[in-house]
C-alpha cells in the first residue's frame, strides 16, 4: 500500500509541475526558461512555484511519518491505527492545498484531485466502520486498503495513459445538464 500510494503520488506530482510550471510557461512565454523572473511574471498567469512545492514538500513529509508508522500497530481510538491516520492525512492534504491555492490559476488542476482524493476516503472511512461494525478493527482496516487500491488503479491508468479515468466515471454518474457544464 505504501510504496503503490507514494509511487503514484510521485509520479502525479511531476506530471502537475511539468504541465502548471513547465509546459504552460512555454507555450504562454518564449522567454520560460530565463534567469529573470520578472520576465515570466508578467504572463497573467496567476501561480506560485514556490507554494506549490512547499506544499508538495509537506506531502512528501507526510509520506515520510507514515513510513515510520508501518511498524506501528497500536490502535487509536474508534480502532483506526496510526497507518490508516497517515493515510487519511495523505488523503485529504489536497483539500488543504486547494484551500491555499484558492487565488490561484493552477487551482484548476488541483480542484478534481482534491475532491476525488476526498471521495475516495470518504468511502474507505464507510467501509471501515461499516465492517468494524460487524468484524474486528484489523479485518476493517484491511477491507478499507481495497477503496484506496481501487482509487491508485485508477490514478496509474490516469498517469500513464494521458487519458481521463475517474473524470468521465464522474461525468457519467452526474445528470446531464451538470455534465455538460463541466465537460
Amino acid at each position: 500500500m505504501f510504496l503503490f500510494t507514494i509511487s503514484c503520488f510521485y509520479f502525479g506530482c511531476g506530471l502537475y509541475f511539468e504541465k502548471v510550471h513547465i509546459h504552460s510557461e512555454a507555450l504562454v512565454n518564449p522567454r520560460a526558461g530565463t534567469d529573470r523572473p520578472e520576465e515570466t511574471a508578467t504572463t497573467g498567469n496567476k501561480k506560485s512555484y514556490g507554494l506549490d512545492f512547499g506544499m508538495g514538500l509537506i506531502h512528501f513529509l507526510i509520506f515520510f511519518a507514515w513510513a515510520i508508522a508501518i511498524t506501528d500497530h497500536s490502535r487509536y481510538s474508534w480502532g483506526v491505527s496510526p497507518f490508516l491516520v497517515f493515510l487519511t492525512a495523505i488523503f485529504l492534504y489536497d483539500l488543504v492545498w486547494l484551500v491555499v491555492s484558492a487565488r490561484l490559476d493552477s487551482v484548476e488542476e488541483i480542484k478534481l484531485w482534491a475532491w476525488v482524493c476526498a471521495f475516495f476516503w470518504f468511502i474507505g472511512a464507510v467501509v471501515f466502520f461499516g465492517v468494524r461494525a460487524w468484524k474486528n478493527d484489523v479485518v476493517a482496516e484491511e477491507a478499507c486498503y481495497f477503496v484506496f487500491y481501487f482509487y491508485l488503479c485508477g490514478d496509474v491508468i490516469e498517469l500513464f495513459s494521458g487519458k481521463p479515468f475517474f473524470l468521465k466515471w464522474i461525468l457519467k454518474a452526474l445528470p446531464s445538464h451538470v455534465a455538460g457544464s463541466l465537460n
